[in-house]
């Protein structure tokens, strides 16, 4: 029963709340970071408060979308994949508004949705290589990523080659996941195979307002079916992005350990 299935979702929801606040505070934050999106929205659900408190403090930041999400409609109606993905680029830049970032910080690599990993190793391979290419290019301090549990092929497909890409650019940065499906597909059972002493809270309620008109600019506007463009997100799911706070945990073995202090994430250090 969906209404069972969705008071499972929401007692992990406090649950993970919970464990991201355990133990101490520290401050830290980047001068210029990019976030890796496998689809227009999940830059604005995973960072859009990361996005426009680093933008506000000064702070350089690049969005790379991997796809145009032309798939958001497949079992829905008979749209054609081009217009789709045509339709939620305008929307990506409208979001990108709300949190005050140049239109010209978007970078869409036009990769196919729902096949972003490639059904070949040569197709990752040179995927990987275009990734690592805008890398060594704009040179962040930090690279964003979806949460390698998020349980949503794409998604995990663009973690593993972000962090690939990572290696092959040269550019000595930290490497952080973010959560969008997070919340709502990752079972509690892998909760526990979580390093919580990397995880990262960030408190974003002075942007929150800025990231909520972001969050709208892709949920309101519908196609013709009357679905939104993004597509029909679970409830449950969007629920998640009401709490005023970002998660994200640092990935292992990437990069400098140079913390700069424009943008102050908390960093959760669980007691051992």
């Amino acid at each position: 029963m969906s209404w069972v299935r969705d008071i499972v979702r929401q007692f992990r929801r406090c649950c993970l709340h919970g464990l991201s606040r355990v133990g101490g505070t520290q401050k830290t934050g980047f001068r210029s970071i990019v976030i890796v999106a496998p689809h227009p929205d999940d830059e604005v659900f995973g960072c859009g408060g990361l996005i426009a408190r680093t933008v506000a403090a000064g702070g350089e930041v690049a969005v790379v979308v991997l796809s145009r999400g032309e798939r958001s409609h497949a079992s829905c109606c008979d749209l054609s994949g081009e217009a789709i993905g045509q339709r939620r680029v305008a929307l990506a830049t409208e979001a990108a508004g709300h949190l005050s970032l140049r239109q010209e910080r978007l970078i869409f690599l036009d990769w196919p949705d729902g096949q972003i990993g490639g059904s070949e190793p040569q197709e990752q391979d040179r995927r990987t290589k275009e990734l690592a290419g805008w890398i060594a290019r704009l040179r962040p301090e930090a690279v964003f990523a979806p949460h390698p549990f998020e349980g949503w092929a794409d998604h995990e497909a663009a973690e593993r080659m972000t962090r690939t890409a990572i290696e092959r650019s040269g550019v000595a940065c930290r490497l952080f996941h973010y959560c969008v499906w997070f919340w709502f597909s990752m079972p509690l059972r892998r909760a526990l195979r979580i390093d919580w002493r990397k995880a990262r809270v960030l408190d974003i309620a002075d942007v929150y307002n800025r990231k909520r008109a972001a969050m709208d600019a892709y949920l309101e506007p519908c196609a013709p079916c009357g679905n939104p463009w993004s597509g029909v997100l679970p409830r449950e799911l969007l629920r998640a992005f009401r709490w005023k706070k970002e998660l994200f945990f640092e990935a292992d073995g990437t990069g400098s350990e140079h913390l700069a202090d424009d943008v102050e994430i908390e960093e959760k250090v669980a007691t051992s």
